[in-house]
């Protein structure tokens, strides 16, 4: 996605003028397989249909055509990280839009929780991917490791990357486990830190 699109979807999701971002996004999909393109036009109908009363979109069109663009985009970015952990936390509210029951049934567990959890093996040196990993099997160690990254250098970038998407996993998620209390003794600490050396990796240990 050129960088002039990106700023502009951005602008308009946040003004909410949501049918000038479908439309733009619709674009850049018809000229091409557009990661970026996808992954918006996932999280602005999901939001839309959940979150939004916009009275100007028809249901079942919105629903119909976010299953089209993940039935679509999955077929061709299943093994991107970036894509299957924003997919991921996009899926833990509604995940019935996506038709993933059968999923569940056969694996017993659920889309979202794979899909985070694939992130991290493909990309295991990315922070915000160990905290989601953590997070989706309710692990408290992602509380500590979201003290220590929330508003961030690691986040920022995380935001600079994916705009208005990735405040949404950050404000809708990673914020509740920032500000958890949790003890934070040295016994709870040394802990921690035995375990995420266990995992192999590398985080900076919160004072």
């Amino acid at each position: 996605m050129k960088t002039e699109d990106f700023k502009l979807i951005n602008r308009l999701i946040e003004n909410h003028s949501y049918q000038h971002a479908l439309d733009t996004i619709e674009s850049i999909i018809s000229q091409g397989n557009d990661k970026e393109a996808y992954i918006f036009g996932i999280y602005l109908l999901h939001h839309i249909i959940l979150f939004d009363n916009y009275s100007q979109l028809d249901e079942e069109k919105a629903k119909n055509k976010l299953l089209n663009y993940y039935k679509s985009s999955s077929m061709i970015f299943s093994e991107d990280p970036d894509y299957l952990f924003i997919l991921g936390f996009i899926m833990l509210t509604g995940s019935n839009l996506f038709n993933n029951r059968s999923y569940y049934t056969r694996y017993k567990k659920s889309m979202s929780s794979f899909m985070i959890q694939c992130s991290l093996k493909k990309e295991r040196n990315n922070t915000i991917f160990l905290w989601g990993s953590f997070f989706i099997k309710g692990d408290t160690i992602s509380y500590y490791i979201a003290r220590h990254i929330y508003n961030s250098k690691i986040t920022n970038l995380f935001i600079s990357k994916w705009g208005v998407v990735a405040k949404y996993i950050i404000h809708e998620y990673m914020r509740r486990d920032a500000f958890i209390n949790q003890a934070n003794n040295v016994i709870t600490r040394a802990i921690i830190y035995l375990r995420l050396l266990y995992y192999h990796y590398k985080v900076i240990l919160l004072k």
